[in-house]
């Protein structure tokens, strides 16, 4: 492996550890554990969250060049970028649904999930107004199908279908059940 490739993948590795630290410190505002929501049902939280361990990550940094410790703290700032689109990806606004929700233990349940469906239960949900996750996360409309996704492909140029297939594209419904490519 090349040095090149070596930076690459200790970049990307880097990138995610500064991702799960990002997504580790918790981000949710504390309130009142008296406080909490009538849409939350989650009599086992305790036991849920016996499952996660917080921990810090110490990362012997001698070996590298001072470039590459200069990389760190921008890797750990995009770390930290990417997080707000991971959660546009994965259920939408965090902002509103942290709203609804005022206990602080249901709060940081669905900061650790990214949503509240839990991913270690195979994604059943939590906050039970919210109900089942839908199959395409939030990157597709509620409801699309698979089926539906790939007839609408077939109906628009190579380039647009592209767009639509995009890795970090969200796929929303447009006029005349177009697909708009965001």
């Amino acid at each position: 492996m090349s040095r090149i490739q070596r930076q690459i993948v200790w970049a990307v590795g880097v990138a995610s550890v500064a991702g799960a630290l990002n997504a580790c410190d918790g981000g949710a505002k504390k309130t009142s554990d008296s406080a909490t929501s009538a849409a939350v049902g989650l009599p086992d939280l305790k036991q849920k969250m016996a499952a996660y361990t917080s921990v810090t990550i110490h990362s012997d940094t001698t070996n590298l060049t001072p470039k590459e410790r200069q990389m760190l703290p921008l890797l750990i700032e995009a770390a930290r970028a990417m997080d707000p689109i991971y959660w546009q990806q994965a259920y939408g606004s965090r902002d509103s649904l942290m709203a609804a929700v005022s206990d602080s233990g249901i709060r940081r349940f669905i900061d650790i999930n990214y949503g509240p469906w839990d991913r270690l239960e195979d994604n059943a949900p939590f906050v039970t107004e919210i109900g089942s996750r839908p199959a395409g996360a939030n990157l597709y409309p509620r409801g699309m199908t698979k089926e539906k996704f790939e007839a609408a492909l077939a109906k628009v140029s190579p380039a647009k279908a592209d767009s639509l297939k995009g890795l970090y594209t969200l796929v929303r419904q447009g006029p005349g059940d177009t697909l708009l490519a965001v």
